[in-house]
């Protein structure tokens, strides 16, 4: 699966069949309004986005409503600074903040 930012949402791609080098799209998360996201990824069951803005780790649901959140001290306030990035496990079951 590979997930990429598409105009302020979390969206899924997967192989298109057989043909090489097409990806179709799986899922489309819109995170939290007003948070920039920074680094995200999705659990393999497509239920759950999870997410890193500069000052913040984020979970949300498939329907949009944030499952948990926890503040990244001390917040920065310049963009550009501390951009950190997120990885999940290969169960879903972990996620690791870098950065």
């Amino acid at each position: 699966m590979i997930t990429r930012l598409v105009d302020g949402r979390i969206c899924t791609y997967e192989p298109a069949g057989d043909t090489w080098g097409v990806l179709q799209p799986t899922a489309a998360f819109r995170p939290v309004a007003g948070h920039e996201v920074v680094a995200a990824a999705v659990a393999a069951d497509l239920q759950r986005a999870f997410c890193t803005t500069r000052n913040a780790l984020v979970c949300a649901a498939d329907t949009g409503e944030v499952v948990w959140r926890a503040s990244l001290e001390p917040h920065w306030e310049r963009p550009y600074v501390h951009r950190p990035g997120c990885v999940l496990s290969s169960d879903g079951r972990v996620m690791w903040s870098t950065g």
